[in-house]
């Protein structure tokens, strides 16, 4: 009866444990100091829309607005990236990425650049 009941609940243990590791969260790619951030700047930059000297790096902000999974720990990640230059000029950028668990650069950065806002 002890047997049983040990093997039960070692059952029991390893499903629990299974499933949690199953179920991973989304990563956490957003912030200014993160992958999509780092590397729309650079691609802004080398279209000469931004530069070290005019750029308010205190104010950048990178927000993910969706994350879906994709395959096995690999979820496609939109982020809205904005930079205040110090004239008062924002420049604001969705950025596309595909991040794991581990990383949030599984592939680079696809970025679309917002021109004009309609709207509130």
């Amino acid at each position: 009866m002890k047997k049983i009941s040990l093997t039960i609940w070692c059952v029991a243990i390893l499903v629990f444990l299974c499933t949690n590791m199953a179920v991973a969260d989304d990563p956490d790619c957003q912030g200014p100091d993160r992958w999509p951030a780092k590397v729309s700047f650079g691609e802004l930059k080398d279209a000469g829309l931004l530069d070290n000297h005019t750029t308010d790096f205190s104010k950048t902000t990178s927000v993910r607005l969706v994350s879906e999974q994709i395959g096995p720990d690999l979820y496609r990640q939109v982020h809205l990236v904005k930079y205040h230059k110090k004239n008062g000029e924002v420049i604001e950028a969705l950025a596309i990425s595909d991040a794991s668990s581990e990383e949030c650069s599984m592939k680079w950065v696809e970025l679309f650049l917002i021109k004009e806002r309609l709207g509130p």
